[in-house]
């Protein structure tokens, strides 16, 4: 918000008046505005975001329409509940398990302990913003599965995760996304597998989900070497192509063979759980369930047996997440009925000598 006038002792301060609000827009509007409003919380942010500080309330109210000499343009207002940077608090205004920020508009842990939130809060409550704006759809009855064949599925889906750790690190990241989004031309999945273009084929399969066999189909012979650049990369959207393509898998495989097909894609799952649950601060079971559910669920030989030197390979407290994974999903019995053919001498850990005894596992 541009200052007219102020007390050089910051007694009071003059600003303009609004002519309007992003609340009053007709929705839904064109992705052009969705993408402006964006970019606009992306630069009125960017500096309090690099200081460590929180708006905390993000919504349509909040940001405004300015006429001015200069011409017209929106600014983002109502900075008056901002967390400001760790150990910098001069004011206790938040209370642990009460809700600091605006109902349905604020990110869900801001009712856990809006004090503890980072960035990312506000990078939730910009996509509620942007969703409501290029859908109209309100944000009490959102949801990502709203968003199969819009251009900003992919990025909109990510930005609004009830995980904080999946959205996006920044509001930048999220404007570079959804603009990937609108200027992918290639709506092929081989297309974009062929390019190395991951990214593209995430927001596509979001989009348009029929289109996963055909993705699986043409990943099937994805080099180990891609699958590691990818992750490194984009450790998010790797975890989320995979996770979407074997869930739909342990559905239905529909025309796809099982040697050249499905075993490929099941075992490049198995990799990606290799390198994803290898970090400690990795969390979600997400990616596991997924992978070892449809593993189970066609009953899959190769992919089971790399599956089983996977677990075999886990730190004890991965293996107790392993094992409700494992439960949750149903998989025990048939992963048991594999380990019982594995030679003693390839067995390191308690899970899968647990597994090999047969019975079921008391959790």
């Amino acid at each position: 918000m541009p200052v007219v006038l102020a007390d050089p002792e910051f007694g009071w301060y003059l600003m303009p008046r609004a002519t309007a609000t992003l609340a009053d827009v007709d929705v839904p509007a064109p992705l052009e505005l969705g993408l402006e409003i964006l970019g606009v919380m992306a630069a009125a942010l960017r500096e309090p975001h690099a200081r460590g500080e929180v708006h905390r309330d993000l919504k349509p109210a909040n940001i405004l329409r300015l006429e001015t000499p200069a011409g017209n343009g929106w600014v983002v207002s109502d900075f008056g509940i901002v967390r400001n940077a760790a150990g910098a608090t001069t004011a206790q205004i938040t209370r642990a398990g009460s809700l600091l920020g605006t109902e349905w508009w604020a990110a869900p842990e801001q009712h856990r302990d809006a004090h503890d939130v980072t960035p990312r809060a506000d990078v939730y409550s910009a996509g509620l913003i942007v969703a409501w704006l290029v859908t109209g759809v309100d944000p009490w009855d959102f949801a990502p599965s709203s968003l199969a064949g819009h251009a900003f599925a992919g990025p909109l889906a990510r930005a609004t995760s009830p995980r904080p750790n999946y959205r996006f690190s920044n509001l930048d990241e999220f404007v570079d996304a959804c603009k990937a989004a609108v200027s992918a031309t290639a709506d092929d999945p081989r297309k974009m597998i062929t390019d190395g273009r991951f990214e593209d084929l995430g927001n596509h399969l979001v989009r348009h989900p029929e289109d996963v066999l055909d993705a699986a189909r043409e990943m099937a012979p994805v080099l180990f070497s891609e699958i590691d650049a990818l992750y490194e990369r984009s450790p998010d959207i790797a975890v989320d192509l995979f996770t979407r393509v074997c869930e739909t898998i342990g559905e239905d495989i529909g025309d796809l063979s099982f040697q050249l097909h499905v075993d490929p894609v099941l075992i490049r799952g198995v990799r990606l759980c290799r390198l994803h649950y290898s970090i400690d601060r990795t969390e979600g079971t997400e990616l596991a369930e997924s992978v070892l559910g449809a593993i189970s669920g066609i009953g899959q030989f190769a992919p089971a047996d790399q599956a089983l030197d996977w677990l075999d390979s886990l730190p004890a407290r991965r293996q107790e997440e392993m094992r409700f994974v494992l439960h949750r999903v149903n998989a025990w019995d048939f992963f048991s009925g594999m380990a019982q053919g594995r030679f003693a001498s390839r067995r390191k850990s308690q899970l899968v000598t647990e597994l090999a005894r047969g019975g079921r596992s008391t959790t």
